[in-house]
């Protein structure tokens, strides 16, 4: 379990729409900087909007992070500082809700997680979608790979496989 929680109970959401800020702490930001395989993070900035959909147990989360993030660039080898930030769209609701037909194959709605044991886990689907904003390959601006780097016509006389040269 990470050290960034954000936990509602469903029975806490009433008709009016819930308004959240949270700030990940010094353990919070070491924990999601050791599950996402970064250097530190330096910051991590959430607001959350949980509205009811009718009077059904289904909610629309609509929330925001920002971040600032200690990155190793991979082709420098130096750390780096860079800003994350991105919206997200979830929708909440029981197991056992049939989607409809068309909601399946909408690229453009939101996406569908499940309330479990009468809560509804924002902070995991924070982590997930700040973890896909994570940039695969990070770049300090302005490095590059500079020269091509080839073996040396020396380094090559030592190549274990010109022994097999030898046999024909």
């Amino acid at each position: 379990m990470s050290g960034f929680n954000l936990i509602i109970k469903v029975d806490e959401i009433g008709s009016r729409v819930r308004e959240i800020s949270i700030s990940a702490d010094e353990k919070g930001r070491k924990d999601i900087s050791e599950r996402m395989g970064l250097v530190d993070i330096k910051s991590f900035d959430v607001d959350v909007k949980v509205k009811r959909i009718g009077k059904q147990n289904k909610f629309k989360v609509n929330g925001v992070f920002n971040s600032l993030v200690v990155q190793n660039c991979v082709v420098s080898l130096e750390n780096f500082d860079k800003k994350y930030s991105d919206k997200f769209s979830v929708i909440f609701e029981e197991e056992h809700t049939k989607p409809e037909l068309e909601d399946v194959f909408d690229a453009d709605s939101d996406d569908i997680e499940y309330i479990v044991d009468g809560k509804l886990d924002i902070g995991e689907i924070i982590l997930e979608y700040f973890s896909l904003s994570l940039d695969d390959n990070p770049k300090k601006n302005g490095a590059k790979f500079d020269e091509r780097i080839e073996a040396k016509p020396e380094e090559s006389k030592n190549n274990p496989f010109m022994v097999l040269k030898k046999l024909k």
